[in-house]
């Protein structure tokens, strides 16, 4: 919470605050299962898209030199609950990257990133 604080006069505090968790739960996770993912280049027709929602992004992050390596997968998890939290049933055009120098601003020895488009799938 200091941390968020501190950064948040000098508009680092989005990028702070959401990366501050650390683990994700199994029951978030699971909940999340239904959201589907689109990577970039996957075909998906527009007509199938009700409503776009909102960018989304999130960071698989290891946090000390001996921990676990971040995984796309985790990121993937990550960026589904994110979408959930949106009120949405998909995320398209997702690409992945690893964290350069960024990731020292969040504490992140390796980091791997997730961004992708929240949408509401037509039923």
């Amino acid at each position: 919470t200091i941390i968020y604080l501190i950064f948040s006069t000098f508009s680092f505090s989005y990028a702070v605050y959401v990366y501050l968790k650390e683990k994700v739960s199994p029951e978030e996770i699971k909940e999340a299962e239904f959201v589907e993912v689109f990577i970039l280049g996957t075909a998906i027709d527009e007509q199938d898209i009700e409503r776009s929602i909102v960018d989304v992004s999130a960071r698989s992050c290891n946090r000390l030199l001996w921990g676990a390596d971040p995984t796309k997968d985790d990121a993937l998890d990550r960026l589904r609950i994110e979408a959930m939290n949106e009120g949405a049933d998909a995320v398209i055009n997702v690409t992945f990257w690893e964290g350069g120098i960024d990731a020292l601003w969040t504490n992140c020895w390796q980091a791997i990133n997730a961004s992708g488009r929240a949408v509401s799938l037509r039923k």
